[in-house]
């Protein structure tokens, strides 16, 4: 199932023998999972793992190549870093429970 993800995000960005992409599709292939209480990922939820890993990598891409910086004002000096420990699996999916939820299991 994670290489389909990567199969489908590599469509977008150059990711297929990337390792660190490759934590990242399967870390999110987990999280949606158990979001929805399920074992098994619906075909119509591919293109949304993709879409979040692809996502998480760019931010932490991004944070990588700035060293932790995120931005810089120079009047009174003010530096702001990247901080993803604050990030919850709710605020990583948050923008997409409305496609979970469509397949999300309901359990008794």
């Amino acid at each position: 199932m994670v290489d389909t993800i990567i199969a489908e995000a590599n469509a977008v960005k150059d990711v297929e023998n990337d390792t660190v992409f490759a934590f990242f599709a399967k870390r999110t292939m987990e999280m949606v999972l158990a979001y929805l209480e399920r074992e098994d990922l619906p075909d119509g939820l591919i293109g949304v793992c993709a879409e979040i890993a692809l996502e998480r990598y760019e931010d932490y891409m991004l944070q990588e190549e700035s060293g932790g910086v995120k931005s810089i004002t120079q009047g009174e000096m003010d530096i702001t870093l990247f901080d993803q420990s604050d990030k919850t699996v709710a605020d990583i999916l948050e923008q997409y429970v409305w496609e979970l939820n469509r397949y999300k299991k309901v359990v008794w």
